[in-house]
């Protein structure tokens, strides 16, 4: 047990981004937007690398840390969620949980999601394992087949199929989201294999490049995520993949980065865990805008406060792109 809380302990350190440690969110001024048709995007892994949440997958396993997360997020207040590695309400059920700093250590009756986010909140989670979710808003719209306020599940054709030899618990899905304004597009949350580059090549293709799937439905598509890899530093097969989908656009619209190059060059990285790496992406072939990287671009503090994620979660305020009028 002393082994385990030395090695999680020594995790931690690795996966905590030092700088993120003296800004504070008191003395954060929150981004506003520029304009009144500006809508706000956060993309967050909460994902926990510390061996005493591996009994949970590496999921967000202690109750700290989701306080800290819940926290920044209802500060944020972002009109679009994608979020990924919440900690399931099955996940708990096949546990018996002492240690009272982890989350599964209380009976869960309300999802994990639903607590980060809060009351006011459209969520829809995967379909095979329901930790990776979307969420709108209800004041910002709706989501397409989930009534307002609630938390469901994708449809089974709008969470990508599980691939042979490949780990099941990374899925990407999507969602149709409809504005008060009347927009219409697909939200697609991304989360590809973190041990598998042959694995990752083979969801982004039976996602983006399968003229069957039907899995994306609209001709505009905000896509977010953990990509799992580095397209800026890596020469991977999936990374030539990605680009490959990248440079192709989306159904005749060209894509366009919102973080990573978007903000700056080299691009700041957003995986504080042993090799320092820009895994997680925004980009969309509609809006316009440029995101930030929390505890990581300057001036700006990390949504766990240095403590838990080995991810940093990306914010900042998008519109619709004149050229897309």
């Amino acid at each position: 047990m002393v082994l385990v809380f030395v090695l999680g302990f020594i995790l931690f350190l690795l996966s905590t981004n030092p700088l993120s440690l003296f800004i504070t969110w008191d003395s954060f001024e929150i981004p506003s937007p520029d304009s009144p048709d500006q809508f706000s995007v956060l993309n967050v892994n909460v994902g926990n690398a510390d061996l005493r949440c591996a009994p949970y997958k590496y999921k967000l396993c202690f109750t700290q840390t989701e306080t800290k997360i819940q926290k920044n997020i209802a500060r944020l207040h972002p009109n679009i969620v994608f979020l990924q590695e919440a900690l399931a309400l099955w996940q708990c059920e096949q546990t018996h949980e002492t240690n009272p700093g982890k989350v599964c250590s209380e009976k869960q009756s309300v999802p994990q999601i639903r607590r980060l986010l809060g009351d006011d909140y459209t969520i829809v989670c995967n379909s095979i394992n329901q930790t990776d979710c979307i969420a709108v808003q209800v004041n910002t719209g709706n989501i397409s087949g989930c009534p307002t306020g609630d938390v469901c599940v994708t449809p089974e054709n709008r969470t990508s199929r599980p691939i042979e030899g490949c780990d099941p618990g990374f899925t990407v899905m999507a969602a149709t989201v409809e504005l008060q304004d009347g927009n219409v597009f697909d939200v697609v949350n991304t989360h590809l294999p973190s041990a598998s580059d042959n694995c990752r090549e083979k969801l982004l293709s039976q996602v983006f490049q399968n003229p069957n799937s039907k899995l994306i439905e609209n001709k505009k598509i905000l896509v977010a995520g953990d990509f799992n890899m580095d397209i800026w530093r890596s020469k991977a097969n999936s990374v030539k993949k990605f680009n490959q989908i990248y440079e192709q656009g989306w159904m005749g619209k060209p894509f366009r980065f919102h973080s990573g190059s978007a903000e700056n060059i080299p691009p700041y990285i957003t995986y504080t865990f042993f090799l320092k790496r820009t895994l997680d992406l925004v980009y969309s072939n509609f809006a316009e805008g440029t995101m930030v990287v929390l505890g990581v671009s300057p001036g700006t503090p990390s949504m766990d406060e240095g403590f838990g994620m080995d991810h940093e979660a990306i914010f900042g305020w998008l519109s619709f792109s004149s050229e897309d009028e």
